[in-house]
């Protein structure tokens, strides 16, 4: 009876050396390849996960410490916001009094103004009276004429121009029983001007033709 060679089909073959069982569960086997792969991912994922934790519980660690800053940021932005505020509402009361001050000085000034134009209305010591001045000048024109006429008594050497606060005609009872023009009262504004004008008035007698009509004749002099 003829007996059959077993092969590798049977779990073993011959090699040089003997014989080897070559079993489903040996090492050249796929099922080993697979273990092995799924041990190698296993230890990977608890690596994965230790990392994991670690990092959480440095993070945790971190956690109180980093709010405990920004806690402290938080405070000294508030200190300074309210630092800022408080320069600012001081700012502004400040100002509101510097303002109330100012208003306050403005409305004096303008009464010592007011004082000081009335004390020298009333002391008429830069006014000058006018005699002989015809009527066929009129009242609108008077300062005009009366700036051309003065500036030309004084001649370009004066180191001020002439300035005239007002001028006006007076007129007398005796002027207007006799009929005669009334006089022009006007205010020299600069003291020492409205001096030199009279001295200049008395030494031409304002007859030396230098003053053409209708002024040669006019007589100058004080209230």
């Amino acid at each position: 009876m003829n007996s059959r060679q077993p092969g590798p089909r049977d779990g073993h073959f011959e090699a040089a050396d003997g014989p080897h069982d070559v079993g489903p569960t040996g090492a050249g086997s796929p099922s080993w390849a697979q273990g092995a792969e799924a041990t190698g991912k296993a230890a990977g994922a608890e690596l994965g996960r230790r990392d994991l934790l670690l990092d959480i519980n440095v993070l945790h660690q971190d956690f109180p410490r980093t709010l405990s800053d920004l806690e402290e940021s938080v405070r000294q932005i508030d200190s300074h916001l309210t630092t800022v505020e408080s320069t600012s509402a001081n700012q502004v009361m400040e100002k509101v009094d510097l303002t109330a001050r100012i208003e306050k000085f403005e409305a004096n000034y303008n009464l010592l103004q007011d004082k000081l134009d009335d004390l020298e209305n009333q002391s008429g010591c830069n006014n000058i009276r006018i005699r002989e001045i015809g009527v066929a000048v009129p009242a609108s024109d008077l300062e005009a004429y009366f700036q051309a006429v003065f500036a030309h008594l004084l001649g370009p050497g004066c180191d001020q121009p002439v300035l005239l606060d007002r001028t006006h005609r007076v007129l007398s009872l005796y002027q207007q029983q006799k009929y005669l023009p009334p006089d022009v009262l006007t205010r020299v504004h600069y003291f020492h001007i409205k001096e030199k004008e009279e001295w200049l008035g008395d030494q031409t007698q304002w007859s030396s033709g230098a003053i053409t009509s209708p002024y040669t004749r006019m007589c100058l002099f004080t209230p």
